[in-house]
């Protein structure tokens, strides 16, 4: 780091008039290099130092007195430091800083910023004060350099017309003073005394020179290095930088100019800008004695008082002290700030962190909060203006947060959410959340508030759009516009006029209404292509344009005097115009809260409280309680609460959108419930905070009831589908099937006294009912019969329930002995839940909630109580009771599994198929695996079966490894290695997966690197694989047969012929079936019984020990392997394959005669297709391919021998000498050293000399064509440059030969900007990578190669790899330009 005392040596001990020093940017570091100013020599007379060390990447830098500011482009900073404190001058909306300059005269930074396409200024000392001061009609501005003397400034921009152009310090006086025959115009140095300004093109190689107005162009000496970048003139001559040789460089200013020349060529360097350092002129400021309220900037002979960017002026000298009219745009990833106050509209970017896709941003005005929706982080967020105090608000059970909307005097706020299709309210801090609108909502989007009328606007852009309106509290809801409108993305309210503005991004207009919808007119549909976010302030209406990518304004009274604010401006959505301190003083009925507990409503004349979800209001109508009950139903995509206090008192439980609720219940602080469609099992906290978890979502086909063991703490539901009952603890874990086999379950019910199951069943074969089990499923019996049934509840000793077929509520006693009692007949009555001395049951004639007496009356009986009407179609409704938790610890004291707690012993179990081994439940260790149409079952002997993977179609085969291992259509899954096939079969003893591939051939994989052939592909492709470990054979199905081979692809053979569906293996024997038999053999195919004679054609078949299982259209049964008549059902579903796994066979190592091999077979060390055995005869390598004049050993083991060693009668392979085999029949085709083959002519051997002579005639005539381009390219002039402004003519010179430069990359290869450092990468020796700048990954600004009239380029006049490319620059180049589309990345 750099020290006082650093500063104190280097300003103490001034240097000599011969010593000439300067800083430069080396990246990582900044230095310093002191070299002798007369005549620097590359011979070591230069000496570097290190002054601040350890930064991330500086590109651009310059000093004052003791300070050095450096720009960093990893961190998008501008830093200062002194006496080793560094200051963080700029850490904002800084994306690419190119260069910069300092003010030294009135310590001010200029810098340029080739991201922005501006030039702004800041104050050095505290506060910071930030001006643009420059960025009209800017590109891509690169180098810049400031004269304080002179109150003048300088740049360079090399975008799609390259210029040099001058200004004043304050941005005025702005004028081009060259415009031609630039490409890449990189440094900028000035001659103060000479007025004279200096650059050099990085693509031309050479320095150039004008003075301050333009004229009197020449160039300096010969071409420079590669690659120049930074530039300055100091002490009679030029130092630069160059990327191409990591290195400085300097040239001395005479006649005749001498060669460049390299400073301290011993260090390895990257330098980027450099400064001269060397003291300054001591003159005085016109600033120091200004009048200026924040920025004073210097012009010719005086100073301008300038105001920082977005602040108003009071006068000329003052400035306001912050805005005070100003949009918010929110811009997918950042969100932006214009102010009003200036006609400039110079954007800014708010420091906030993490946002990924905002859409709609609203502003609170009292304490000055910026809010907006996140739709990719699934949350609303809030923050100060300046980046502090950044927190989310609402971030739980929100999907696609949308529209957003301030109520700024009741403190509430509004929003919409595309996911849930609601609309719902918190306060500002995100407490007291309430869902108010839900139904009938499609895609709700954008969201306006009106607090003083007490009204609340939205726009739905579903299938059928429209805009409504409603109270603030979601009552007296209207539809507004309905017809003639497609995309209303956007809403803003005028409440003077009382008038509704809105845009449709697709029918392309902005149209206007009254609050009633009446009065619609179009007020503008000119040129709006796509418009989304609206807001209105004063007499002007701002929108976003998503196609034409701006922002504009027009008079909200005509639509007309359309300005345009940003242009281009891409990835604008939601927008917000904000005047401050406008709703100051503004009061209504809910000014402090209009005496509500929690929220507030103004509903134009009264005010009118509301409660966060979950919560009622007292009977005040002001404060809110938590009640110690209410109703939950399932509705339509949602699930909703009903008071039982207060009729039609109705809200939504906040718990996201659901698809299809069939069933729901309570425990404690959540709620429960099933959806068919999702085919889950999922909870939530009851008040919505939390996020929904889905504890059951594996498995399940049709899920229905659900109840809750309160006193063991588990959850059971049915299975419409699967026909199974099943239980789980609270969270899903230890999941097991305590009922299977029967036909649609549907309503079950827990008897929490008589440990009981009740559920009902609507079977269409059988009688259906309501049947009663033990707690554990045991002991099912029927307890009411040929009646459909639904709502089963436990109350008071009775079991209450609805019979669908009569349309009655009945109960019946628990005891049995007792028949039915009727106690309500009318509305179609469906689900039912009894609380206190009531019955609420839902209607499905008419969608309402009623409740009756539970007690029987005698007489006629009373007609119901409404307690919510148009519910909808209500499929389940429980009660929830606060507190309603029971304590389980003395139930059954399970440290792992669920207690099953039965009326005569309790035990602690695992899930399905597991049992308790030393304190872990563990799986079974033999069992089958059965593929299903939509599933893999795991099948148990008296064990219902369970889902190992749900969702998986048609899946052709299944094993077990470490885990599961299928394939369902090409891809294998469970396996480590990228294994591709239909078919899989698993060698359990050394975990060797066998799998089919797509050129119907079979492949092994060892998992240890060894990988290769079994079976050779044919157009008949193999299936049922199964493995053999005892007999290292592999048998297979194969066109019509059974075939055998050995592991390594040898041996192979066909032991059964005809058209065999299925085979297995058992110890000795081979199982197959043809047709509806099973049959029984030897593994060489020999001694055929019929074992099996089903009935059916049989799928598949496998076998567990003495078992034979097989599958048919009619589902999957099994039978003894002796042939028995006894054939049991297992499943009633077809079954498309079947694999049965021992678990408890452990790996077997393979010995080969003692020594370690790769892939052992029988004993003996081979390898699979195509690999071969190494020299050590133990590893599989890959084969080697012999070339011409080689002979190919057979077998076994790597090698090639030359033709001369076949039949010499050596052993010369070691394959046991397969190059001596069979010489009598297959003879070498040479066998002396100077033999011919008969088919060789004399005149082949003429052959290599007549390449050789083509070959050399070849060079010869390149280089003769190369001497001829390159005298003539010498020769040429460049066009287009006027005699009387160039004191030198300007040569095209070639690129110096360089081992790192390319004629591609002085082409092709993007902007010499530290921004990127795209060419040092892609010219250097790294290859070229992606970057990151406009220009990086845009090649409308590549260079392009000049035209005819503009002299050869750098490549001999030939443009390489852009040859189709046309040119289009500013005077001095003919062609036109036509840029190639910009890469999709």
């Amino acid at each position: 780091m750099m020290t006082a005392v650093t500063f104190l040596i280097l300003f103490i001990f001034l240097p000599s008039s011969n010593e000439f020093r300067l800083l430069f940017a080396n990246r990582r570091d900044i230095r310093l290099l002191e070299t002798n100013a007369s005549s620097p020599s590359p011979r070591g007379s230069s000496t570097i130092t290190t002054l601040i060390d350890k930064l991330s990447d500086v590109t651009s830098l310059d000093w004052v007195e003791s300070t050095v500011c450096w720009t960093d482009l990893e961190d998008g900073a501008i830093y200062c430091e002194n006496d080793s404190k560094r200051s963080i001058i700029v850490n904002n909306h800084l994306p690419s800083p190119e260069d910069m300059a300092i003010d030294w005269l009135t310590n001010k930074i200029y810098w340029t910023d080739s991201d922005n396409n501006r030039i702004e200024v800041v104050n050095m000392e505290v506060p910071y004060y930030r001006a643009v001061i420059i960025q009209e009609d800017m590109d891509q501005p690169r180098a810049i350099v400031v004269s304080p003397q002179t109150g003048l400034l300088f740049w360079t921009d090399w975008g799609e017309y390259p210029r040099i152009e001058r200004a004043t310090m304050s941005g005025s006086d702005r004028r081009a003073i060259v415009t031609n025959d630039l490409f890449w115009p990189n440094g900028i140095a000035l001659d103060v005394e000479g007025k004279i300004v200096y650059w050099v093109d990085a693509k031309l190689h050479i320095i150039s020179y004008v003075d301050f107005e333009g004229r009197n162009r020449g160039r300096v000496g010969r071409e420079t290095t590669g690659h120049p970048f930074a530039l300055i003139f100091a002490s009679g001559g030029f130092y630069w930088s160059d990327w191409h040789t990591n290195s400085l460089h300097y040239l001395r200013n005479s006649i005749p100019p001498p060669r460049p020349a390299t400073l301290a060529p011993r260090h390895p360097l990257t330098p980027m800008d450099l400064v001269d350092f060397t003291p300054r002129p001591n003159i005085p400021s016109p600033c120091a004695s200004s009048p200026c309220s924040h920025l004073c900037l210097l012009t010719p002979g005086s100073f301008t008082c300038a105001c920082p960017t977005g602040i108003g002026r009071i006068n000329q000298t003052h400035c306001k002290t912050q805005m005070e009219e100003f949009l918010l745009v929110a811009r997918s990833t950042e969100m932006r700030l214009i102010s009003l106050d200036t006609k400039d509209y110079t954007d800014m970017v708010l420091p906030l962190k993490g946002l990924r896709h905002v859409l709609a941003v609203d502003w609170e005005d009292t304490e000055g909060w910026v809010y907006w929706t996140d739709d990719e982080k699934r949350v609303i967020e809030r923050a100060k203006l300046n980046g502090s105090d950044q927190k989310p608000v609402i971030m739980s059970q929100i999907i696609h947060p949308d529209g957003l909307a301030i109520d700024p005097i009741a403190s509430n706020l509004y929003w919409t959410d595309a996911g849930t299709d609601r609309i719902e309210i918190c306060k500002l801090d995100g407490s007291f959340r309430r869902v108010i609108i839900s139904k009938h909502l499609q895609e709700p989007r954008a969201i306006a508030v009106d607090p003083l009328a007490g009204f609340l606007f939205w726009s739905d852009w579903g299938k059928q759009p429209k805009i409504e309106k409603s109270r603030l509290d979601g009552s007296e809801r209207v539809s507004l516009i309905t017809d003639g409108i497609s995309w209303p993305n956007g809403i803003a309210l005028d409440p003077q006029s009382q008038q509704m503005y809105w845009c449709d991004g697709k029918l392309d207009k902005i149209e206007v209404s009254s609050y009633t919808g009446s009065q619609r007119h179009i007020l503008t549909a000119s040129n709006l292509p796509h418009t989304f976010g609206f807001t209105i302030l004063n007499n002007d209406l701002y929108w976003t344009d998503w196609q034409r990518r701006v922002i504009e304004k027009a008079d909200k009274s005509t639509g007309r005097n359309r300005v345009t604010l940003k242009d281009p401006f891409s990835d604008a959505n939601g927008l917000k115009a904000v005047r401050r301190w406008s709703w100051k003083g503004v009061k209504n009925g809910c000014t402090g809260n209009g005496g509500c507990g929690e929220l507030c409503f103004w509903m134009g004349d009264s005010v009118k409280c509301g409660c966060r979800s979950g919560y009622e209001l007292k009977w005040d109508n002001q404060n809110c309680f938590l009640p110690g009950s209410f109703l939950i139903y399932t509705g339509v995509g949602d699930l909703h609460r009903v008071s039982l206090n207060r009729s039609e008192d109705e809200e939504i439980i906040p718990v996201g959108r659901l698809k299809a609720p069939v069933a729901v219940e309570s425990y404690g602080d959540w709620v429960y419930w099933t959806d068919s469609k999702t085919r889950t099992l999922s909870r939530a906290k009851v008040d919505g905070t939390g996020v929904t978890q889905n504890i059951i979502d594996l498995g399940l086909f049709h899920p229905e009831g659900l109840a809750i063991d309160h006193v063991a703490g588990n959850i059971y539901w049915t299975d419409m589908g699967s026909g199974k009952v099943e239980i789980c603890n609270l969270d899903g874990k230890f999941r097991r099937t305590v009922v299977w086999g029967v036909e649609e379950p549907r309503s079950i019910a827990v008897d929490q006294q008589t440990r009981h199951l009740y559920f009902s069943l609507w079977s269409s074969t059988t009688a259906p009912g309501i049947s009663r089990s033990e707690i554990d499923g045991a002991g099912v019996t029927q307890f009411v019969t040929n009646w459909r049934t639904h709502g089963l509840t436990i109350d008071g000793g009775y079991l209450y329930f609805t019979n669908i077929d009569s349309e009655t509520i009945l109960r019946k006693s628990l005891e049995g002995g007792g028949g039915l009692e009727f106690l309500f007949k009318a509305f179609s009555p469906y689900s039912l839940v009894v609380h206190g001395d009531r019955i609420y049951f839902s209607s499905l004639s008419n969608g309402s909630i009623y409740h009756i007496e539970k007690e029987p009356i005698v007489g006629p009986p009373s007609p119901p109580t409404p307690l919510l009407t148009h519910a909808g179609n209500v499929l389940d409704m429980t009660v929830y009771k606060y507190n309603s938790t029971v304590d389980l610890s003395g139930s059954c004291s399970c440290v792992v599994g669920l207690c099953m707690l039965g009326r005569r012993k309790s035990e602690c179990l695992c899930g399905n198929h597991q049992s308790i081994v030393n304190g872990t439940c563990i799986g079974p260790k033999e069992f089958l695996l059965a593929a299903t149409s939509n599933s893999i079952l795991r099948i148990l002997n008296e064990h219902a079966p369970e889902d190992v993977v749900s969702n998986v179609k048609n899946a052709r085969s299944v094993d077990w490894g470490k885990g599961l291992i299928y394939s369902d259509g090409g891809r294998v899954k469970g396996v480590d290695a990228g294994v591709e096939g239909w078919e899989i079969g698993l060698d359990r003893r050394r975990g060797w997966v066998f799998f089919t591939t797509a050129n119907g051939g079979v492949n092994v994989s060892t998992g240890l690197g060894i990988s290769g052939t079994v079976v050779i592909g044919s157009d008949l492709p193999p299936h049922n694989l199964v493995p053999h470990p005892p007999s290292f054979t592999l048998f297979y199905i194969q066109g019509e047969g059974i075939y055998r081979i050995r592991y390594d692809g040898r041996y192979k053979r066909r032991v059964v012929e005809g058209n065999v569906s299925s085979l297995g293996v058992s110890g000795d024997f081979l199982y197959f079936s043809l047709g509806q038999v099973i049959w029984r053999c030897t593994l060489d195919g020999k001694g055929r019984v019929v074992v099996v004679a089903s009935g059916e054609e049989i799928r598949t078949i496998s076998l567990w020990g003495e078992v034979i299982f097989y599958s048919t259209q009619s589902g999957l049964f099994k039978v003894p392997t002796v042939f028995s008549s006894t054939i049991t059902p297992i499943l009633p579903i077809p079954v498309s394959t079947l694999k049965f796994v021992n678990l408890s066979i452990s790996p077997v190592p393979d010995a080969c005669d003692g020594s370690s091999c790769g892939f052992c077979v029988e004993g003996v060390c081979s390898c699979p297709i195509p690999l071969v055995l190494a020299p050590n005869g133990r590893h599989c390598v890959v084969k080697l391919m012999c070339g011409a004049g080689e002979w190919e050993c057979a077998s076994g083991a790597v090698g090639c021998i030359g033709n001369m060693k076949r039949c010499d009668g050596n052993v010369d392979c070691r394959d046991e000498g397969s190059d001596e085999l069979n010489c009598a029949t297959d003879p070498p085709p040479c066998v002396l050293p100077n033999c011919m083959e008969p088919s060789d002519s004399s005149e082949s051997g003429s052959a290599p000399w007549g390449v050789a002579v083509a070959c050399i005639l070849t060079v010869v005539l390149i280089c003769i064509i190369g001497f001829v381009c390159h005298r003539r390219r010498l020769r040429k002039q460049p066009a287009g440059i006027p005699a009387t402004t160039t004191t030198e003519p300007l040569f095209h010179h070639p690129p110096p030969s360089h081992p790192s430069s390319s004629p591609y990359c002085e082409l092709l290869a993007p902007h010499p900007s530290p921004a990127t450092d795209c060419c040092r990468e892609y010219c250097g020796n790294p290859p070229p990578t992606p970057c990151s700048t406009d220009l990086c990954s845009d090649i409308v600004y590549s260079p392009p190669p000049p035209s005819s009239a503009g002299g050869t380029s750098s490549s001999g006049g030939r443009s390489r790899g852009v040859s189709s490319i046309n040119l289009k620059r500013s005077s001095g180049w003919g062609n036109s330009y036509v840029p190639p589309p910009p890469s999709p990345t």
